[in-house]
């Protein structure tokens, strides 16, 4: 049973590196930009999310940035174009054969100078599907991707506890790698969608006998004994409507991926004390009038490993009920519908869970973009079989503890689902759900790292969120089913330019801009002379006094300066390489604009920006200048410069 599995998410397809070996069999170059065919006219995702125009104005591609891709299996991939990791292309499964290569299209799309890489998350042959996508990320880890994004889903992963893959991901994003997950497509209570219902043991009352669970929400108004699967499309907001045709069908003609029902309790994984009972009746049995007729069609098996798991496969039309078992203490229960088809008649919120919901990961749910040829506005509607939020967990992947529980505000994001691919299966024109649209923000996190390297994941989270497009219910910052709201890629890179500005301080203020050597001085500016004669150059704070390295270090007393400060997003020093000359710094960096204003007027004949060197901050004279030529940025002493504008 530890193999079960079931998955709504994937991804695949690369573009390398820059000339580095990195694993014993996987040397990484760079190859041309244009991956894939794009035969659609113009693709909904990029329009939607202003990738296009970031872009254009930004001059940023993803170039520079390798965006690697854990999803089931590499179908469809060009693999003279893609990297695919050795021995990790996956298993054979025809019904998500060519997600991973749809995944990928959308990431090229969107940064088409992004390298790409793939890596299965499932095992071959199948067994442990959470070892096998821990091992994915794990080697993505160690091989210098700068974005990790993946689809999968395990069965064997507890909402309220996610070991090995959280674990992963956890080590990943203290590297610096900004992990991406899709939230998942198990639907949403907003939208009377979900195949969830959470919440505490309630006891039954008369006549049912000690430990019979009633179920209860928000959205009933007394408890139930059963919980009632419906054969209906999950995907749809009408509950008349019955479920698709499965797309595949095994040799005997069943449906190949078919439904289970999963009771989950907050015990910890591999630890469980308490147990309890999942029992699958057929409807059809339950005379109300004599309940000795009723017929249980399957027991929840219990994952082995004394994990506080049990599963057991439905059929349409099913009653499910819980029972505590006698010695147990009361749990807080999750029970959930998976597969192509069924939806609870009493749910809940907190559809996502898992590795999927990990704290340090961008969780992401979907909207539809289908058809869209003008980027997302406040309208836009999040799918409704996306999975909603928040996430409580109560514990951390090594076991420890979180008393009362932890409340993650899950999903992150929302991004465009539905769009149009060139992949040769039919569900993938258009590609809906959570794997359409977890692509797009890695996409525009490619484009954002390609801009300013020196992001963490953090900071990267921090930025998107801040670019974010409030939906669904704007009355907070944060709902339960979009988010913070869908990322937009140009108002993401216009939020990563800094923006700084002097404050007139006796002692170093708040957000003080600091020279990027040790001994990390603050930068300041003495003002020199008064009235139409006054001139001020830049220098740093060595606890008392501003000195001024581009003027003899002239020394200014503290009521005469004035500190750098950042108004908006980090400090960005950019050095560069590349030229033998001692004074060559680099490119210049996209959308550099000069800081005259840090020294006016008296260089403002100069295309003058703020260097530092040794921790040494000045403009012009005696050893410190950095200068716009006409073949990038030059400095004496290879000194880094300060980017931004200055208001």
């Amino acid at each position: 049973m530890g193999g079960l599995k079931f998955g709504n998410r994937r991804v695949a397809r690369g573009q390398p590196f820059t000339g580095r070996c990195l694993l014993a069999a996987l040397c990484w170059m760079v190859l041309a930009s244009d991956a894939f065919t794009q035969t659609a006219p113009k693709f909904e995702g990029d329009v939607a999310h202003r990738a296009d125009v970031a872009r254009r104005n930004f001059l940023v591609t993803g170039s520079g940035v390798t965006v690697c891709v854990i999803s089931f299996n590499a179908q469809h991939v060009d693999r003279t174009k893609v990297v695919v990791m050795p021995g990790l292309g996956g298993p054979q499964n025809l019904q998500f054969d060519g997600e991973g290569a749809a995944m990928l299209q959308i990431i090229n799309r969107l940064a088409p100078g992004a390298a790409l890489a793939f890596a299965s998350g499932s095992p071959i042959p199948p067994g442990d599907a959470e070892t096998a996508t821990a091992n994915a990320f794990r080697q993505f880890a160690n091989t210098g991707c700068k974005i990790i994004v993946d689809d999968i889903t395990n069965a064997g992963d507890s909402p309220f506890q996610s070991r090995k893959v959280t674990s992963e991901i956890d080590a990943a994003v203290a590297k610096g790698i900004v992990v991406v997950s899709s939230a998942g497509n198990f639907g949403n209570a907003a939208n009377g969608t979900s195949q969830v219902w959470e919440g505490d043991f309630l006891q039954a009352g008369a006549p049912w006998p000690a430990g019979t669970h009633g179920f209860s929400s928000a959205r009933t108004s007394s408890a139930a004994i059963f919980n009632t699967i419906f054969p209906t499309d999950p995907a749809s907001n009408d509950p008349t409507k019955a479920c698709p045709a499965s797309p595949v069908k095994k040799a005997d003609g069943t449906d190949r991926e078919g439904a289970q029902a999963i009771l989950s309790w907050n015990d910890p994984l591999g630890q469980a004390t308490n147990d309890y009972e999942l029992k699958l009746y057929d409807i059809a049995s339950m005379d109300p009038k004599d309940p000795t007729k009723w017929k249980v069609y399957a027991d929840g098996m219990t994952l082995p490993g004394g994990n506080p798991i049990k599963v057991a496969g439905v059929r349409p039309n099913t009653a499910v009920a819980i029972f505590k078992k006698p010695g147990a203490a009361p749990r807080y229960l999750r029970l959930e519908v998976t597969g192509s088809c069924g939806r609870l008649k009493v749910y809940t919120e907190g559809s996502t869970r898992g590795h999927n919901a990990a704290e340090n990961a961008i969780t992401v749910a979907a909207v539809s973009a289908a058809g869209r040829t003008t980027p997302f506005d406040q309208t836009a509607k999040v799918d409704a079989g996306s999975s909603d939020g928040p996430r409580r967990v109560y514990f951390a992947a090594d076991g420890t503890p979180y008393p009362g529980g932890k409340v993650l505000l899950k999903p992150d994001l929302a991004a465009a689902s539905g769009v149009m691919t060139d992949v040769p299966v039919d569900q993938y024109r258009p590609f809906k759900g959570t794997s359409a649209a977890a692509p797009h923000v890695a996409a525009i996190a490619a484009l954002l790292l390609s801009y300013r390297p020196g992001l963490t994941p953090a900071q990267v989270r921090a930025i998107l969120i801040a670019s974010a497009i409030r939906i669904e219910d704007q009355s907070k910052p944060w709902n339960e089913i979009s988010g913070y709201g869908i990322p937009m890629a140009d108002k993401a890179l216009e939020l990563a330019m800094p923006i700084y500005t002097w404050v007139n301080a006796a002692a170093s203020p708040a957000n003080v801009v600091t020279a990027p050597e040790a001994p990390y001085r603050a930068v300041c500016r003495g003002m020199e002379g008064r009235g139409i004669n006054a001139r001020a150059l830049a220098g740093y704070w060595d606890g008392s006094q501003c000195v001024s390295a581009s003027d003899g270090n002239r020394r200014y007393a503290s009521e005469d300066i004035q500190f750098l400060t950042t108004v908006q997003s980090i400090p960005w020093w950019f050095t560069g390489t590349g030229k033998s000359s001692p004074y060559y710094i680099g490119t210049v960096p996209p959308n550099l604009t000069t800081i005259n204003a840090l020294l006016p007027p008296y260089y403002a004949q100069r295309p003058v920006v703020l260097c530092s060197q040794g921790g040494h901050i000045g403009g012009v004279n005696n050893g410190l200048s950095c200068e716009i030529g006409a073949d990038g940025l030059s400095a004496q002493q290879n000194a880094t410069v300060l980017v931004g504008r200055v208001r």
